[in-house]
């Protein structure tokens, strides 16, 4: 069942690419938006366009997205699942997390070609290395002489580890500045235990001087010259200026356009619904209540401090939230904080070390949470969380959309050797 589940996944999102291969486009905005690059001098967001740039020889940019896109998001459904399965998580209440829409599944269709997922699990990565050495390092017996702590040449190999993948997720988004708390709050107790405080000291200063300068110090460029460095891979020398519709390089390299959205995003602000409020409730707690119902221990701990630290990571998974004062994708910053609050909790969690009594009260409550669990997932699988943060019923019924990707499945090959081969050219 649970391996059905995964399939059904993978499953839906075939189809969105299949879509997308047999009308020869791409969405523009989300796409072209990723394709900035460092051509016009240095730009927020061009580290990932620099890189498609430099590889378009091996793989068109399309596939190379495509692919990266693919494994981020694999990577953070493989730490939810794997981490249910280890807290020995009933069936029930994994397939209402996986399957809720605020989770993997609101990275299909448009929002696929967004960074989002790939900086997500970039910051995931740093997390689960910091959790692995704090677990290693508690095990063993440290005292307080230098004798026992790592080397000063250790620690810089992990400081330079961590740096050099917090920076690359800056450089590819800097809406990853949301997704640092968490992460920063582990690296302290990690450096904190080890006696090693400079060294966190150290990186995290570095680390806000590159937001620091990457903000204030880029230029805003003509999009024309970006472009332009895209005309020898797509083939459109004829007309280089492909995407002068397109909002997402506007957003990034104009800087009338990107103030407009930002000063129109925060004059709304104040003036948003009550309903946004419960459909975010909806968005970014309910896969969190799922997990608490599940009876494993996420706050549980034998130490007071770190028992507070797991509060303070928590609640620091919300900041994606704090974004909709600077941009109107209500959804996209719901999800990213359902995310992280999701594979946080699970990171953090162990298993309920209580024998309940078996009785017929508890037994009826474990089935009435249980049954919960399936009636959410129930009524929200037919339902999409989108970009403006409200949940709308979807064109198609779950079951439906899984046949259609089933048929179609077939042809995927085919259509993907033409891409391999450059026979088909996908562009905006």
């Amino acid at each position: 069942m649970l391996f059905t589940a995964v399939v059904i996944i993978v499953l839906l999102f075939t189809l969105d690419v299949y879509k997308m291969l047999t009308t020869n486009q791409i969405l523009t905005y989300e796409f072209s938006g990723d394709m900035t690059n460092y051509t016009a001098g240095f730009v927020r967001r061009g580290l990932l366009g620099t890189i498609m740039l430099q590889v378009s020889d091996i793989c068109q940019p399309f596939v190379f997205l495509l692919i990266v896109s693919s494994y981020a998001l694999l990577f953070i459904l493989y730490l939810i699942l794997s981490r249910m399965v280890t807290l020995r998580v009933k069936l029930s209440y994994i397939l209402a997390v996986i399957l809720s829409p605020s989770l993997i599944l609101m990275h299909r269709g448009e929002e696929f070609f967004r960074t989002d997922g790939i900086i997500m699990a970039l910051n995931f990565t740093v997390s689960c290395f910091l959790l692995r050495l704090i677990f290693h390092t508690r095990n063993e017996i440290y005292i307080q002489n230098d004798e026992r702590r790592p080397s000063f040449f250790r620690m810089l190999v992990i400081d330079s580890i961590i740096f050099m993948i917090l920076s690359s997720s800056a450089l590819i988004h800097e809406i990853s500045i949301t997704l640092l708390p968490p992460v920063i709050v582990l690296f302290f107790i990690y450096s904190k235990r080890i006696h090693r405080t400079l060294h966190f000291l150290a990186v995290f200063s570095t680390l806000s001087i590159i937001y620091v300068v990457m903000m204030k110090c880029f230029k805003f460029s003509d999009p024309k010259v970006i472009v332009e460095s895209w005309s020898r891979v797509l083939g459109v020398d004829d007309n280089p200026f492909v995407f002068k519709d397109s909002n997402g390089l506007l957003a990034v390299t104009d800087k009338v356009y990107a103030l407009n959205i930002a000063n129109d995003a925060l004059s709304k602000f104040p003036n948003l619904p009550i309903k946004l409020i419960f459909h975010m409730f909806l968005a970014v707690f309910i896969p969190f209540i799922i997990i608490l119902l599940s009876r494993i221990e996420v706050f549980h701990s034998a130490s007071s401090r770190f028992r507070k630290a797991k509060y303070l990571m928590i609640i620091s998974c919300l900041a994606p939230i704090s974004l909709s004062v600077i941009a109107w994708d209500y959804g996209r910053w719901f999800s990213i904080a359902a995310i992280q609050l999701t594979v946080y909790s699970l990171l953090l969690a162990h298993k309920d070390r209580i024998a309940e009594e078996r009785t017929w009260l508890t037994t009826l409550t474990n089935a009435t949470k249980q049954c919960f669990a399936i009636v959410t997932m129930a009524v929200l699988i037919n339902y999409e969380l989108n970009w403006n943060g409200y949940f709308h019923k979807s064109n198609q019924m779950f079951y439906e959309q899984t046949a259609q990707a089933i048929r179609n499945f077939p042809d995927l090959g085919r259509l993907t050797m033409k891409l391999l081969t450059k026979e088909l050219i996908m562009k905006p």
